[in-house]
């Protein structure tokens, strides 16, 4: 699947084979998915089944702890006949159908859960930034979409992991971790919109600039198509928002300075502020139809169970950007250039659970009191307190009309943050 599922299977073969079967059903759905609707969506589904079959993995893979699948067995009031034991017995049997379907969660995967506050903590740092445009006279107005991404591997190796690697097998190359520990590291964060506006006081102090930033993505569960990629994805449900406001203040420590007439060094910022933001991210899956016969002289009765995964996260960050910028103006191309650190506080909750009714295949003279299938775990860690940051990025001044690309590198954890600017200065 766009070079993610290897043609061989299961890239770890002592997995066990409910995986392997979990995992390929998955490639060739998205296949089916490709064959029909990739000629106008192609790039965008790539990276969407891409996402998917992560969160998937890492909410289905090998741990060395086990959870404990509970929940409560079907009864008939006064046990006529003991089949009571035969329904407990039954439910015991769903219970092991279950357990070998989805093998041992994960309770706690604890790089994931940190991988997505570190991604919420870039994702709020670009998208409709001023960096490198400052010396304003009055305001400045900027919005545009932004997206934060930590991922196993330098954000270089991006390209490799979307179209594939001919030399190898690029998912258990960059994503190998998930398939012996049931843990890796790997967050993602898009913000579709984000909005900035900086206001020139330096009535308060000399070359001091404050502003405002406001961002969010509304439920992109609710876009249209998405459902039928879902169902092509073997069912699943996903729901994913978030919301960013916070404060920035920026000081113009050295001047601008014309050069030649044609280019403009933009002298040297420092910027910092304080952001807060939270993102609520789900993600329903559909494990299967399990059914279980009731032996004894109830052979003609069955339970009947159809349960579902639920991935829930709910990311909050606050972070203190401390920046150091500066910028070339070629005539009209602006060529920011900086170094920084994001301080970073909060937490990254993450559940996994299930619930699923039991039915009852057959007929019974007396009424059973329904039963029930249950998983629940997760775990909470707080995001990387220090990322350290490269900043650079390319844009266009005409004028009071900006338009700019804004990139930042989390050099250290692999984490990258990709903006879109427009805006206007005056």
């Amino acid at each position: 699947m766009f070079g993610l599922c290897p043609n061989d299977g299961f890239p770890n073969k002592s997995i066990d084979k409910n995986y392997e079967l979990r995992y390929n059903s998955i490639c060739i759905a998205s296949d089916r998915y490709g064959n029909s609707i990739i000629e106008r969506h192609n790039e965008m589904k790539k990276i969407t089944c891409m996402f998917l079959i992560i969160l998937v993995l890492a909410a289905t893979s090998v741990f060395s702890q086990t959870i404990t699948i509970s929940g409560n067995a079907p009864t008939v009031t006064g046990d006529p006949g003991g089949i009571n034991t035969e329904l407990n017995n039954a439910f015991n049997g769903l219970k092991d159908q279950l357990g070998e379907q989805i093998g041992s969660l994960n309770i706690a995967p604890e790089n994931l859960i940190r991988a997505f506050g570190n991604s919420s903590v870039y994702a709020s740092q670009g998208g409709a930034t001023q960096r490198g445009y400052s010396g304003y006279k009055s305001f400045a107005f900027t919005f545009g979409p932004s997206v934060g991404l930590q991922i196993p591997v330098s954000p270089f190796e991006i390209m490799d992991l979307i179209n594939g690697n001919p030399n190898g097998d690029p998912l258990k190359d960059i994503f190998g971790d998930i398939f012996e520990t049931g843990d890796m590291t790997f967050g993602l964060n898009p913000q579709v919109i984000n909005a900035q506006i900086g206001f020139n006081t330096s009535f308060l102090m000399k070359n001091l600039y404050l502003g405002l930033r406001v961002g969010f993505t509304p439920d992109i569960g609710k876009i249209e198509g998405l459902g039928e990629l879902m169902g092509d994805m073997g069912g699943m449900k996903l729901s994913f928002s978030n919301f960013m406001i916070g404060v920035t203040a920026n000081y113009q420590l050295i001047d601008s300075v014309k050069i030649l007439g044609l280019i403009t060094w933009r002298g040297i910022n420092v910027g910092s502020g304080f952001i807060f933001q939270n993102t609520k991210l789900g993600i329903t899956y559909p494990v299967g139809d399990f059914e279980q016969q009731l032996g004894g002289s109830h052979t003609n009765l069955s339970l009947k169970a159809n349960p579902e995964l639920y991935f829930n996260a709910n990311i909050t960050t606050f972070t203190i950007p401390l920046e150091i910028m500066t910028a070339i103006n070629l005539i009209f191309i602006n060529i920011p250039i900086g170094v920084g650190v994001d301080f970073a506080f909060g937490e990254s909750a993450m559940n996994i659970g299930m619930r699923s009714d039991i039915d009852i295949v057959g007929t019974y003279s007396n009424p059973i009191n329904p039963g029930n299938l249950t998983i629940d775990a997760g775990g909470a860690v707080g995001p990387q307190f220090a990322n350290l940051k490269l900043m650079s990025g390319i844009g266009i001044a005409l004028g009071p009309v900006i338009i700019d690309i804004p990139v930042t590198w989390y050099f250290k954890d692999n984490g990258l943050n990709v903006g879109f600017t427009f805006g206007v200065v005056y």
